[in-house]
C-alpha cells in the first residue's frame, strides 16, 4: 500500500492498519513524501499515527525511495531519519534483510 500519508486523501489509519494485518499487506514509508512535505498534507503526523498502530499490531512496513527521478532511486535518508526520530521498531521493517522480505512474501 503506497502513499498512506497525505491528507489530500484522508484515511482512517486504524482501519488501514487492521486491513493490512488481516490481508497480509505491508504498508509503505516513502522517502519522497519527506522530500515533498510542502505538497503533502500532514505527512509526518499521519506517518506517526500509522506507524504507532503498526507497532501496536505488529504490522510490517517497507521503506521506499519512490523516486520519480533517477537521481533519487535508492535514497532513503529522510525516511530513515524519521523512523529513528520516532524510535520505530526495526524488526517490522521488511526490507532490512532479504530473508525477512522473502519470508513475508512466502518466496
Amino acid at each position: 500500500m503506497s502513499h498512506p500519508d497525505d491528507d489530500h486523501t484522508p484515511l482512517n489509519y486504524e482501519r488501514l492498519v487492521d486491513g493490512a494485518k488481516n490481508f497480509h499487506v505491508a504498508l509503505e514509508v516513502n522517502n519522497s513524501s519527506f522530500v515533498k512535505e510542502d505538497k503533502r498534507l500532514n505527512c509526518r503526523e499521519n506517518y506517526r499515527t500509522m506507524l504507532a498502530l503498526c507497532e501496536k499490531f505488529s504490522v510490517p512496513i517497507i521503506v521506499s525511495s519512490d523516486a520519480h527521478d533517477p537521481s533519487g532511486v535508492g535514497e532513503f535518508t529522510l525516511a530513515e531519519k524519521f523512523l529513528r526520530e520516532i524510535n520505530f521498531d526495526e524488526t517490522l521493517i521488511l526490507n532490512t534483510a532479504v530473508d525477512k522480505l522473502k519470508n513475508f512474501i512466502h518466496f
